[in-house]
């Protein structure tokens, strides 16, 4: 019969002493809280070491054990002469432990016991806690209510307070409350890293990034002085003497845009103190010179150039998608010769009328194209016809189909 010599580890070692050592694919096997495994199979390989080399041993039998908690017999497994056995467990209820044995003949070389842990029944669900919504800055003499979905906090001596009871409460002072009643306190503070957060919509000039608040307002950090000097002194605003670069009041819908060279007030309307400046989509540009089709995003812009000759057909889209949008267009300039390059408006597929000169008025179409040059301007409209929304184009266009 084989010797056997069997450590509890690989190593250390004596140089020369022969130990043997099982690695199963788990030490502890993980159950549902209906003891079902949570892994489809478990499997446990024999290694060997001379003091010096250690691998994979085949040279004695392995078996597999499978016991529940009352030690009753549910699976049982023998490989000869293996380094290596595995079993599926994944179908297996109440497994309790696990058994890995090599044998020389009836011999234990060496085992292994892989016990379980089993999950615990899921507990009753909690109740969901109250929505805490800010208060502003306390008032003694303001009434607080905390219900089970809402909940107060408010900000007090540079520190922020939630109203930790249920009901009504007035007239307690959230910092001399919880010094007296610590855990049990009416209003409890919240930590630093908490109050951090809060700060950003309490204090009066908090910041978000490069955003500043101050009551109504949201405005830049950066802006001029009312000489046009730049500052980031945002503190000054109340004193008119920070202008930011951007300013929303939230309160009427008001703002401006680059230090106040753009504004706009609660009735939408505009003011602004530098010219307007368009920026044209070159059609040949953007869709080439053929004569190929091309559908177009208005998002991108809705003034066309064609100061290079081209031939390319639009395909304009849904004008109910785009209802009251004008889209103008400008031709080359003045030229001796007759340009015979232009491009196409065409409908797509939608409602489109264009200007008939045999008529003197709009009929249906589907394509319309404009010989104009200099500063001569066209325009195709969404409108409203007969209930249908529809591309009109004005009469410096001439209709081609």
């Amino acid at each position: 019969m084989r010797e056997v010599n069997v450590v509890d580890s690989l190593y250390p070692a004596p140089q020369n002493a022969v130990t043997y050592e099982i690695r199963a694919s788990t030490d502890v096997l993980a159950l549902t809280a209906a003891g079902v495994p949570k892994s489809v199979s478990i499997s446990a390989s024999l290694y060997k070491s001379d003091g010096q080399n250690v691998g994979l041993c085949a040279d004695f039998n392995a078996f597999l054990y499978v016991y529940d908690a009352a030690g009753n017999l549910l699976k049982s497994e023998q490989l000869n002469e293996a380094n290596t056995i595995t079993t599926n467990i994944s179908n297996m209820n109440n497994i309790f432990r696990i058994i890995f044995r090599w044998l020389s003949g009836t011999e234990e070389v060496v085992s292994k016991e892989i016990p379980t842990v089993k999950d615990g029944n899921a507990g009753a669900a909690g109740s969901a806690g109250p929505l805490i919504y800010p208060a502003g800055i306390f008032s003694i003499a303001k009434s607080y209510t905390r219900t089970s979905m809402t909940a107060p906090y408010v900000a007090h001596n540079s520190l922020y307070y939630y109203l930790a009871k249920t009901g009504t409460f007035t007239g307690i002072n959230p910092a001399d409350d919880y010094a007296a009643n610590g855990v049990n306190a009416t209003w409890r503070p919240y930590d630093n890293f908490q109050a951090a957060f809060f700060e950003i919509v309490m204090a009066e000039f908090a910041r978000l990034g490069k955003a500043v608040f101050f009551n109504d307002y949201m405005m830049s950090q950066y802006g001029v002085t009312p000489s046009g000097a730049d500052t980031n002194e945002y503190q000054n605003f109340a004193a008119g003497t920070f202008i930011p670069n951007i300013l929303l009041n939230f309160l009427t819908g008001a703002g401006h845009l680059s230090a106040g060279n753009f504004s706009w007030d609660q009735y939408g309307r505009t003011y602004r103190k530098s010219k307007e400046i368009i920026v044209w989509r070159s059609i040949a540009d953007e869709f080439g010179t053929l004569e190929t089709e091309h559908n177009v995003n208005l998002k991108k812009g809705t003034y066309f150039d064609f100061g290079s000759w081209t031939k390319a057909i639009i395909n304009l889209p849904d004008p109910a998608l785009h209802q009251g949008l004008e889209l103008e267009l400008r031709g080359p300039i003045a030229t001796t010769r007759i340009p015979r390059d232009w491009p196409t408006f065409r409908s797509n597929g939608f409602a489109m009328m264009g200007w008939s000169t045999t008529t003197s008025d709009y009929v249906t179409c589907s394509r319309v194209i404009s010989y104009i040059t200099g500063n001569a301007r066209a325009n195709i409209t969404s409108q409203k016809v007969n209930n249908v929304w529809t591309w009109v184009a004005d009469s410096n266009f001439i209709i081609i189909s």
